[in-house]
């Protein structure tokens, strides 16, 4: 018997010892279980979101047509590891046609706290890039998230992600590569003489290189102008999104007030 979709908010999970793993094999997902009971007191209250909760958290058409299609991917109840579940969705167009792809995983962590790590999301038709479906998405995703009690957001940066994730307001995920993005992007500016040369130009590099304490405050980061290679008009230089296309990173995200990436975010996608 397949999960229940849920109805209304908050009735998103299934309990630990009552997790349906026929249900998600059913689904085409990867099952590895030995002991759930032993995974039960690190799930905690809620357990693990139910196989058929995300079609119907993310379902619904949203900007030019697009909706995502959600099947489970695997799920891990195991003895000694913290107990998770993944999913993967398709992005299609109106008429059917495969536009993107995303692959999200629900972790309950040793102090009973749910973390979600995005590790793709990717928009493959040109046609659709720039539409607003990213901000659809993540609006749909995160409200959904609240009230699920979701206490941290993790992505990967790959594909579209290194200026994707930065302009939704994640942030580095620690100091250490926070200060390698403030490295990398001085380094950066130097190689391509923006703002000159000389020790005026060392100046202008180290007041932009500031921009790195955030990464959603560099995505925003412009110098000078420039002629936009898509419009052919003069617009302000985007050096922050040239830098972040080039630079590898992983982020994370707080979901607690307060917080300046999820302040951020909330200001973004009107939340």
């Amino acid at each position: 018997m397949s999960p229940k979709v849920p109805e209304k908010p908050g009735e998103w999970f299934e309990k630990t010892n009552a997790i349906d793993t026929a249900g998600w094999e059913d689904k085409g997902a990867r099952v590895w279980t030995d002991n759930p009971e032993s995974a039960s007191k690190v799930f905690g209250e809620n357990g693990v979101p139910t196989a058929d909760s995300f079609q119907t958290m993310f379902s619904g058409e949203g900007r030019e047509g697009a909706a995502v299609e959600w099947k489970p991917s695997s799920i891990s109840v195991r003895g000694g590891y913290e107990p998770r579940c993944s999913m993967s969705g398709v992005l299609r167009t109106r008429d059917g046609a495969t536009a993107g792809s995303m692959e999200r995983t629900f972790t309950r962590t040793a102090g009973g706290e749910l973390h979600v790590y995005h590790s793709l999301f990717r928009i493959e038709l040109d046609a659709l890039k720039g539409k607003g479906i990213a901000n659809d998405v993540m609006r749909k995703s995160f409200r959904s998230y609240l009230d699920m009690g979701v206490t941290e957001v993790g992505v990967s940066t790959a594909w579209d992600g290194n200026v994707v994730w930065a302009k939704m307001g994640f942030d580095w995920k620690d100091p250490g590569q926070r200060r390698s993005a403030g490295s990398s992007f001085r380094s950066f500016l130097r190689s391509r003489n923006i703002g000159g040369s000389g020790p005026e130009g060392d100046k202008v590099r180290e007041a932009l290189s500031k921009a790195t304490k955030h990464a959603f405050t560099l995505a925003n980061t412009t110098y000078g102008k420039w002629t936009n290679p898509k419009t052919g008009r003069e617009e302000p230089r985007p050096v922050g999104v040239e830098f972040l296309k080039t630079f590898g990173w992983s982020g994370k995200m707080k979901l607690k007030d307060g917080q300046p990436g999820y302040e951020y975010m909330k200001r973004k996608l009107k939340l």
